[in-house]
């Protein structure tokens, strides 16, 4: 009869306990999901805190591919001074180069895909050997940020994974100043812009239409590190600079002597916008003058002057041309070879480049551009350097965020120096976050 009892009292019972696990179960679902809620509300909140920043931190990755003919390089040596017999006696056979060291560039950076034979420029990154490539050219961070009404930080750093070794550069750090009072000026000091010709002005991945560089680029793209001061007025604009150093390329600097370091080189620019054209052309002349390296009473100087004309949304087209020449006159030594002591450097050169807008998202470009110079450290070496090069490409606009962008480069060596394989097929994927 007991037993009888309990499986009656258990059977009653049995509903009111299956409730009360139930509702156990459904208070722990409660609990995990309240947590759960809490975990995304706070994860929310961080989001918010980190927003402000996509305002004026943008991150960029650029992947590229190349092919270059020949051993990838731009120089040959003239074997047996057949070609260049006046050096013969002065300079060693092997160390008179014929070509540009640079003219097989293959991104943006303007990196060779070999130096080859090349003694001024030494530092081959990327080293193909003639063999085709593929390469991050460059993981870019880029700040914008204006502290205040009148005051403003930019900066652009690059890490460049290379086999050779990963290298970190800061490109950009520069401190901007517009006064309330004057909106026409703008100040600016730290490592700043170049203010000769405008090819300096889209030299990122992200803003420039072809994959590489021109010839001329190595001489007015470089960031110096100074001041700066920009005016508008009107249709007229002036840029001054005190720099300690030239403009050139900095890792691309064809000789360390060639470095203004003793007293400042003192740079400008004018230019007028026209309205006959598009938005306007604009025209301008721009030049550079500083000291060689040595005491501060040496008068030895470098110089150089440009003149440069841009046009943009003139029946769907954007025309960019400059010219540039300089000298830096080196000095050479009693019974040795000229520019023994401090290498001497003369150039001339030009591009015109020509991009025709065909819809919102394709942009076929087209680029010449022409380099005759003369480099010479007495029996070190001597660059002997005319050539033309003709580059066609295309960008593709693929999103706001990503383009694309592949051109051909055929270059020809000009007067005595004799034709050799070295054209170029470049082509760069670039994705930023802003």
């Amino acid at each position: 009869m007991r037993a009888h009892a309990v499986i009656a009292v258990l059977v009653a019972a049995g509903p009111a306990v299956a409730d009360e696990a139930d509702d156990t179960e459904e208070s722990t679902r409660d609990d995990e999901l309240a947590q759960l809620r809490r975990e995304l509300q706070r994860d929310r909140d961080r989001l918010d805190k980190l927003a402000p920043l996509a305002r004026y931190v943008n991150a960029y990755v650029d992947v590229g591919l190349f092919a270059a003919g020949g051993d990838g390089s731009g120089v040959r040596r003239d074997v047996g001074h057949r070609v260049f017999p006046e050096y013969d006696g002065v300079i060693p056979a092997e160390w008179v180069l014929m070509g540009d060291p640079l003219a097989t560039a293959v991104n943006a950076r303007g990196e060779p895909a070999d130096l080859g034979a090349s003694r001024a420029i030494t530092d081959d990154t990327i080293d193909s050997e003639g063999r085709p490539g593929f390469l991050v050219n460059a993981l870019g961070l880029m700040i914008d940020r204006d502290v205040t009404d009148e005051i403003a930080l930019r900066a652009r750093a690059e890490l460049l994974p290379r086999a050779s070794g990963d290298t970190f550069a800061v490109v950009i750090a520069r401190i901007e100043y517009r006064p309330a009072r004057a909106p026409w000026l703008w100040l600016t000091t730290g490592r700043t812009d170049s203010v000769v010709g405008i090819e300096y002005r889209q030299q990122e991945p992200t803003e420039r239409l072809t994959v590489t560089p021109s010839l001329i680029c190595r001489y007015t793209c470089g960031y110096p590190l100074g001041l700066q001061a920009r005016a508008r007025i009107g249709d007229s604009t002036a840029a001054l600079a005190v720099t300690a150093g030239d403009l050139f390329v900095e890792h691309f600097e064809p000789d360390q002597s060639l470095v203004s370091d003793s007293l400042p080189t003192i740079s400008g620019r004018l230019a007028r916008v026209l309205d006959d054209l598009g938005t306007g052309l604009e025209l301008g002349v721009s030049g550079a003058i500083g000291p060689r390296n040595g005491p501060p009473d040496d008068t030895d100087v470098q110089w150089h002057l440009g003149v440069d004309a841009h046009v943009e949304d003139w029946r769907n087209l954007e025309l960019q041309a400059e010219y540039v020449q300089g000298r830096a006159p080196g000095r050479g030594m009693d019974g040795l070879a000229p520019c023994a002591e401090v290498a001497c450097l003369r150039y001339r050169g030009a591009y015109v480049l020509a991009g025709w807008r065909a819809s919102n998202w394709l942009e076929p470009y087209v680029r010449l551009d022409w380099r005759d110079a003369l480099h010479q450290r007495g029996v070190d070496f001597v660059y002997i350097s005319t050539l033309a090069r003709a580059t066609t490409g295309v960008r593709l606009e693929l999103t706001h965020r990503a383009i694309a962008k592949v051109e051909y480069t055929h270059t020809q060596e000009l007067g005595a120096i004799p034709e050799f394989p070295n054209d170029v097929i470049a082509a760069a994927l670039v994705v930023s976050t802003n």
